[in-house]
């Protein structure tokens, strides 16, 4: 015990155990940001300036003021380490706790989008199954979300595009089928036509959990929204909401 307590309070062990966390927080995590950063890219993650921010520029930042700290010997050296160290906490301070969203986009076409449909489509969707579709000459799917350190929310996009006479017809069926939002105006994004549907009629919850109907009759398609967001409290513009929070902007 006495030999342990020794080598423990020894100068040489307190001294390796602070280059060991040295090593960690200025090389090992900053190059771990960086290759899951590179990950992220691969798998449909959208680039935002937080993105570059977190998992480039300021990893690349502490690993050249870790490269400073160990060739600048002098005092004048080290105190410009410590403010840069000071600027990047304050610069992660801000991106951590207002601006830090990582945003990805699935995509899915034809066939892969009928398997991944599919695959995901729960009863409580509300919007229809691929069995439950019918006519249809393309159809698309996607999926984007968006999260941060207070709310992970997500969004199911299933767009269908008919020839002229199928498209009137099921615009008419859906209007029929579907109840619409009677307290919110119905949006209109490019020719998309938005319509909200009832949270009373469907037990959704506004404005956690949404869905929309979109029909344009220019391009003779129509889209549905399911939008999930556990912690979202208010929708201040239905139009914002759907192009930034649902990524209506990332596909269109």
């Amino acid at each position: 015990m006495n030999i342990l307590n020794k080598i423990t309070n020894s100068k040489n062990f307190k001294s390796a155990i602070l280059r060991l966390i040295s090593l960690f927080v200025f090389n090992i995590f900053p190059l771990y940001l960086i290759i899951k950063g590179i990950f992220r890219l691969f798998n449909g993650y959208i680039i935002n300036i937080p993105f570059m921010a977190f998992h480039f520029i300021a990893p690349v930042v502490f690993i050249v003021c870790s490269f400073l700290a160990i060739r600048l010997k002098s005092a004048i050296g080290i105190k410009i380490v410590i403010c840069s160290l000071l600027a990047i906490l304050l610069l992660l301070n801000t991106l951590f706790f207002s601006l830090l969203t990582f945003k990805q986009l699935d995509s899915y076409y034809d066939s892969s989008a009928v398997e991944h449909y599919s695959e995901i489509h729960f009863k409580e969707m509300v919007i229809p199954s691929v069995k439950q579709l019918r006519n249809f000459e393309k159809i698309e799917y996607h999926y984007y979300e968006s999260e941060n350190f207070f709310s992970d929310a997500g969004t199911h996009i299933l767009i269908l595009q008919y020839d002229e006479k199928s498209y009137f017809s099921e615009k008419e069926a859906v209007n029929y089928q579907y109840y619409y939002d009677t307290k919110t105006a119905n949006v209109l994004i490019d020719n998309f036509e938005f319509n909200m549907l009832s949270d009373e009629a469907y037990s959704i919850f506004y404005p956690k959990d949404v869905a929309f109907i979109a029909t344009n009759d220019a391009t003779h398609e129509i889209a549905y929204l399911r939008f999930f967001d556990v912690e979202l409290d208010y929708i201040s513009d239905i139009s914002e909401f759907i192009l930034y929070e649902c990524g209506w902007k990332y596909i269109r």
